[in-house]
């Protein structure tokens, strides 16, 4: 990623502020003068191919390539195909109001109708 790039011995949870955003310069392929992007589709293509070799290599040695699904788990995998998703911003969905910081230890699961929402990608540690 762009942040490990930059911050090498920084944590994964602390990213760029806006003004080290604006300052980055990144190298990307050209070609012709213009940005080559069917050269990074087709690298990315071949990235994914690779690894999707390697985790069928790693199904067939484990035995886990021959596989069948229940009834129940084929009917699972066709309803969450067929799910419609569309996007919300959060405050159209969610009260939203600015708070103090809130210790883990001031939450409580599951007491409320609403998930707990933060700003952050840490997860509680018990």
């Amino acid at each position: 990623s762009i942040n490990k790039a930059l911050y090498p011995y920084r944590s994964a949870y602390i990213y760029p502020t806006l003004p080290e955003v604006k300052n980055i310069t990144i190298k990307l392929p050209v070609k012709c003068g213009q940005i080559d992007f069917e050269f990074m589709e087709n690298f990315v293509a071949e990235l994914e191919a690779r690894r999707v070799a390697e985790l069928e290599s790693y199904l067939l040695v484990t035995g886990l390539k021959d596989y069948v699904l229940t009834t129940e788990e084929e009917k699972a995998l066709n309803d969450f195909n067929s799910l419609e998703w569309k996007e919300f911003d959060i405050p159209k969905v969610f009260t939203v109001k600015n708070t103090a910081n809130i210790l883990s230890s001031d939450i409580v699961e599951n007491s409320g109708a609403t998930p707990y929402l933060c700003a952050s990608s840490l997860t509680l540690s018990r």
